[in-house]
């Protein structure tokens, strides 16, 4: 299962994503982040999951998840993609795209 954002499609290893001729490079946080809004029902992970996963046990303010949400909008040059749920977490707008389906 491959994954689009804006018409961006990321790659299997969610490393890079390309859309047209521009392609964006992802983060080791960046493509934790994406992993865990794809594995989630509806695209929706709580503050506190993707906080432990993508950080682990180091300690990081809330601002540190601000930034990566900021950071994924901007490469992704789509805003409302990435949803803010006040208090509860992040929601992430995204397709799904079948593996072998051709153009045309």
């Amino acid at each position: 299962m491959s994954y689009k954002i804006n018409g961006f499609l990321l790659s299997a290893e969610l490393d890079t994503a390309v859309k047209d001729e521009k392609v964006i490079e992802l983060t080791l946080q960046e493509k934790e982040a994406l992993r865990l809004f794809f594995l989630a029902k509806d695209g929706f992970v709580e503050t506190e999951t993707l906080e432990s996963v993508v950080w682990g046990e180091r300690v990081v303010t809330q601002n540190s998840l601000r930034k990566l949400i900021s950071s994924l909008r901007i490469k992704f040059e789509e805003k409302d993609a990435f949803k803010n749920i006040r208090g509860k977490g992040y929601q992430l707008s995204f397709e799904q795209v079948e593996e072998g389906r051709g153009k045309g």
